[in-house]
């Protein structure tokens, strides 16, 4: 056995978690990116990727097909190269991050990162792991790369006295695992100015050659990390650099002038009080009209850099354009309220900045220490929300809110009385992967009569670092119930609810497989939430539980048909509710986690996805339950009812299966049994007497040893090129045989001698050549032949949804005299 999951490791790229039925796993793309309209070779790595053949893009102008060999005299026909493929990326494609996900036999993959770029693109070369053997770049080029543990990867550039050069070190935001540290140098060694954990973990260097001279870069992992995952996208670039906008929201639909504040501003005029790293930073203002509200959505381009705690917010990318130069994108969030822009001085309550609600707040958490205070009137029977936005715009703050009303009595005497303090949300549903809290306070105040209330507004970090772009906004309004969604893939492998694995919904032909979709409650709305699902396949089938009313999440059940083909793509969830007597539909966001996560110390990277993607495997079930009948099974409180199942196995069973019900009602209970056959059960369901009305889907789940062959279509496909090979060697040993005969038989003082030995020698390569190409095939097929021997493994079974009618109890009609 250990063998065996040793081949499979050697198989698939990478150490298996865990055995089990394959789920395709996405570790890294390498280069993460290219340049708008050209072309570029990606290789790729992960877990189940066999028979990768295509890529499935967010954006349909970016497409792929695998990298093939040239004609040789071993392979005299093209052969597609294993996990490598040439991507062609349109020139009307949108700048930004895109997503991509890799499609195989076992379906199709998590999502990862590909940046699509303005700037002309290089792969750092080998052997710059020394000063001495720096690459040589220029400006206006971005380079990938990968960080090499202790030594740091090195680029050398040629600068003139004054020149002006942006550096941004692109690895955490797209997923990468490494901690990027950036630092240039002069010619000799010497340290002049280093980066790092300026957005987010990345560094990003603004830096002005002192002298006329070449210059160091280096890029390495501050924790001298290396490996594949660890890959990194450094732009180098004199172009204006956009650091923040001020105010960080606009009313949609509302021209709005806004500051544009960050560096080499075209038209931009310096700062007086305004400094980040020891650089005066420079603003321009422009305005700007925002698309209305029914235009509101996240970018698709960007939505990769979105966690999932910033879910309920809405905004768009905007990119200024000046001097025929369009600037770096920036987000601009959309104000629930008019804005109120923070007036100094307000650092203490005897100068609160006196306010109107509703309004947005909008202020900077700058300088060290800072502190503002507000002060609003509020009548008897209001209902305010206040809900601060900073760290959700992406900045490493910690805000706190001290909400005071201040009461006046008939003397005159004023009193202050805390209401609250409050610090950062609680939790969303999805656990530790998708429902980690913010550090952005929410607060519900209800206004018991006539009142004055002050607000003190303070990060929690500011008495130890503060910058410019730590802009903040407070909501402050009426409730506006409302809703979010993320469809979020939950690993049934997870050792723990702390401890979240990178799960794909992959369906197998006859089989089935559960979503769970999370929803984020806003403003107090408790409301039911229906979902739809469109965009599948004729043989693919769903089922989708309604979210009830203050529910957290629910299931959505996929079904394959007995003959679907293979099929993979991306489909959209949506839900629907009813708010204040209007019909409301939000798409559902994909959520993925960029690494797994065994060991609960280990922080969970979980974001968002532009799309969710869905597969249909090569493969037929190997296990498949459903109800004997396909049916809604009809009960009511205070009854039971007993449904029998049906148990398909298409190998055989190592171990008794054990099933359990997932996605239970309130009131209602189920016990599973399965006969000793393995091939039928029953489900004895008890519903309480006060157990809800309504439609329900139930799905057993469990997992079960069994017996399981590994892809034995490659190691057929495998046999059939080895025998090719054979065949092509034994036709080159007969070309180099008589190819030696033929330089035998010419005499030594014959002109055409030499070429006849050229001839022979090219030959006998041939030969050597198919030699070693028959050796690598054999060897290919016996590992083949391993992987694909029969071996038991945990599978991770799932029904068919059960359909559950809860109907309240007829009751007999009082007979007629």
């Amino acid at each position: 056995m250990v063998l065996v999951l040793a081949v499979l490791a050697i198989v698939s790229g990478r150490p298996c978690l865990l055995a089990q039925l394959p789920s395709p796993r996405l570790d890294w793309v390498f280069p993460p990116g290219g340049q708008v309209g050209t072309e570029v070779q990606v290789t790729i790595s992960g877990t189940d990727l066999d028979d990768a053949r295509q890529f499935l893009f967010s954006h349909p102008g970016i497409q792929s097909q695998p990298s093939m060999t040239l004609p040789t005299e071993v392979h005299p026909h093209p052969r597609a190269i294993a996990n490598q493929f040439d991507v062609s990326i349109a020139a009307d494609v949108p700048v930004g991050i895109h997503e991509l996900r890799v499609v195989g036999r076992f379906g199709v993959s998590n999502p990862r990162s590909f940046v699509v770029g303005d700037l002309s693109e290089v792969v750092e070369a080998l052997g710059n792991e020394s000063a001495s053997g720096a690459m040589a770049v220029s400006p206006e080029m971005t380079i990938s790369g990968r960080a090499q543990g202790v030594q740091p990867d090195y680029f050398r550039v040629d600068l003139k006295l004054g020149q002006r050069l942006m550096m941004n070190l692109w690895a955490q935001r797209l997923g990468s695992r490494m901690d990027g540290t950036l630092s240039v140098c002069s010619e000799d060694g010497r340290t002049i100015v280093t980066s790092r954990d300026q957005f987010q973990l990345d560094p990003f260097l603004d830096f002005t050659a002192p002298s006329d001279g070449s210059y160091l870069i280096s890029v390495f992992d501050f924790v001298y990390d290396s490996g594949n995952e660890r890959f990194y996208r450094l732009s180098i670039s004199s172009a204006p650099f956009v650091e923040y906008v001020f105010p960080p929201a606009v009313e949609p639909g509302v021209s709005t002038k806004v500051l544009l504040v960050g560096r080499n501003l075209p038209g931009g005029e310096p700062s007086e009080t305004l400094v980040s790293d020891g650089k005066r930073l420079e603003q321009l203002v422009v305005e700007i009209t925002p698309p209305d509200r029914a235009a509101i959505t996240v970018v698709p381009q960007f939505a990769s850099l979105v966690k999932p705690a910033e879910l309920d917010m809405h905004g768009f990318m905007y990119r200024h354009q000046a001097d025929q130069l369009t600037l770096n994108p920036v987000w601009i969030s959309y104000a629930t309220a008019p804005i109120v822009e923070e007036a100094e001085p307000n650092n203490n309550p005897s100068r609160a900045h006196q306010v109107e609600a509703p309004c947005e707040y909008v202020g900077q958490f700058y300088p060290r220490r800072d502190t503002d205070w507000i002060e609003l009137r509020a009548k008897q029977g209001d209902i305010f929300w206040f809900e601060l936005f900073s760290a959700r715009l992406g900045h490493p703050t910690d805000a706190f809110l001290l909400i005071q009303r201040v009461v006046t009595s008939e003397s005159g005497k004023v009193t202050v009385q805390d209401v609250a303090e409050v610090d950062d949300a609680g939790d969303r549903p999805g656990g530790k992967a998708f429902g980690m809290p913010s550090s952005d306070p929410v607060y519900r105040l209800s206004v018991a009569e006539d009142s004055t209330y002050r607000v003190l507004i303070r990060d929690l970090y500011g008495d130890s670092y503060a910058s410019p772009r730590h802009v903040y906004r407070l909501s402050i309004r009426q409730s506006q119930p409302d809703f979010r969604l993320i469809a979020a893939p939950d690993s049934p492998w997870s050792p723990g609810k702390d401890q979240p694995l990178r799960w794909n919904p992959v369906l197998r032909r006859g089989g089935a497989v559960p979503l769970r979709v999370l929803v984020h409650r806003r403003d107090g709305f408790a409301g039911e939430i229906r979902l739809n699902v469109s965009g599948l396949p004729a043989q693919v089938d769903y089922r989708a539980q309604t979210i009830l009313p203050a529910g957290g999440e629910t299931l959505i059940h996929f079904m394959a048909g007995e003959d679907a083909p293979p099929w993979s793509g991306p489909i959209q969830i949506t839900g629907h509710a009813e708010i204040d007597g209007i019909e409301v539909v939000h798409r559902a966001f994909g959520g993925t986690l960029d690494w797994d996560n065994p060991e609960k110390a280990n922080p969970v990277n979980s974001r968002l996805t532009t799309d969710f993607a869905l597969a249909v495997s090569d493969e037929t079930a190997p296990v498949t339950v459903r109800a004997a009948e396909d049916k809604t099974w009809e009960t009511s409180p205070g009854s039971k009812l007993s449904v029998p199942i049906l148990i398909t196995h298409h190998t055989e069973l190592k171990e008794p299966l054990k099933l359990a019900p997932r996605g239970m009602p309130a009131g209602v209970k189920a016990e599973v049994s399965v006969v000793e056959n393995g091939k039928e059960g029953t489900v004895d369901v008890t519903v309480e007497p006060g157990a809800r009305v309504g439609t329900y889907y139930i799905v057993l789940e469990g997992k079960v040893k069994i017996l399981y062959r590994r892809n034995p279509a490659a190691l057929e496909k495998a046999e059939v090129e080895r025998q090719i090979i054979a065949a092509q060697l034994a036709k080159l040993t007969k070309q180099s045989e008589q190819a030696a005969q033929v330089l035998a038989a010419v005499a030594a003082d014959d002109p055409e001698k030499e070429r006849t030995a050229a001839a022979a020698r090219a030959a006998a390569a041939n030969v050597k050549a198919a030699e070693a190409a028959l050796n690598e095939a054999t060897e290919r097929v016996k590992k083949l032949t391993a992987a694909a021997s029969p071996q038991e493994i945990p599978m991770y079974v799932a029904s068919a949804p059960i359909s559950l009618s809860v109907a309240a109890a007829v009751k007999e009609k009082e007979s007629v005299k």
